[in-house]
């Protein structure tokens, strides 16, 4: 028989984190686009943008990694015409179907007319789902995570133990269950004055979970590359599964990370102006704070 130091030494090498976890997949460093595809097809979402290809990405400089971190800007220097203003949304070269995600970022843009997020979704939409980890628009302080679905998956009457107040409980394609967290350090200008910090969402088969960790609050796990959920607090989110939402309705997702403009969330930008697509248009210097630096995305497998 093998002793316990062997069976130790055996997890080890074979990357057995704590909480049962092992990890699949570490984007960082220099490397990191070279996870993803540039997705520049027009926006389903009706913003005013024009996603670029990875071509015109790198030659415009709206992707680049230095500081050590990777850069996801968009276009601050010209006025826009229609289809919008130019910015990036990549996805995943990887299809995942359950497991542990980190989202280590330092900067998620902010400011009038933006309507950034970090998400997973299908190619069958909305028939393979949609998690939306990070989701903000314009000035809001808070952040926003959300399941779009099928008609028949709701969040209606089920234990839900979390930090954040649901704001929607059907979760189909047009609205979604939503999550709001008011936390100050949760999204936005209150996120980026702190460092940022690490978005998590765990997705089983009994529901899913995301957490939002600000800098200073990050566990020590999630630091040492062994992250436990177990052992971390409450999430902000829950959306549990059962009768109420089959598990069956989430899966083949891509990550994805995308800065869109005005579109289906327009109706928040009243307290910027009264007409979105022409401030975004008209003031390309507004959006010098509108990129997104991310150290790492990792994600791990329940073992």
């Amino acid at each position: 028989m093998k002793s316990i130091l062997a069976f130790a030494l055996q997890a080890v090498s074979l990357g057995v984190v704590a909480g049962s976890y092992v990890l699949k997949d570490d984007f960082n460093g220099s490397n990191f686009f070279d996870n993803f595809y540039y997705n520049s097809a027009p926006d389903a979402s009706k913003g005013y943008v024009q996603y670029v290809n990875q071509s015109v990405a790198e030659s415009s400089g709206l992707v680049s990694y230095h500081e050590s971190k990777n850069w996801l800007y968009v276009d601050n220097t010209t006025v826009a015409t229609s289809p919008g203003r130019k910015s990036v949304r990549i996805q995943s070269n990887n299809v995942y179907n359950q497991g542990l995600f980190l989202f280590d970022v330092s900067h998620i843009p902010w400011g009038c007319g933006t309507w950034p997020a970090i998400w997973t979704s299908g190619a069958n939409w909305p028939n393979s789902g949609e998690i939306d980890i990070m989701e903000g628009t314009n000035e809001n302080t808070y952040n926003s995570m959300t399941l779009h679905s099928v008609a028949n998956c709701t969040m209606t009457n089920v234990s839900q133990n979390m930090t954040g107040s649901m704001t929607a409980s059907g979760c189909g394609a047009s609205t979604g269950c939503s999550v709001k967290d008011s936390r100050t350090t949760a999204y936005g200008h209150g996120f980026n004055i702190g460092g940022g910090g690490v978005f998590a969402m765990e997705w089983l088969t009994t529901g899913i979970k995301v957490w939002n960790f600000a800098r200073a609050s990050v566990p020590a796990d999630i630091t040492s590359g062994n992250p436990d959920p177990t052992s971390w607090p409450i999430p902000q989110a829950h959306f549990p599964f059962g009768s109420n939402c089959a598990s069956s309705n989430f899966k083949n997702q891509y990550i994805i990370l995308n800065t869109d403009f005005c579109g289906l969330a327009n109706q928040t930008f009243s307290a910027c102006g009264s007409d979105c697509n022409a401030y975004v248009s008209e003031n390309p210097q507004d959006f010098s704070n509108a990129f997104f630096t991310v150290n790492y995305i990792k994600v791990f497998d329940q073992q």
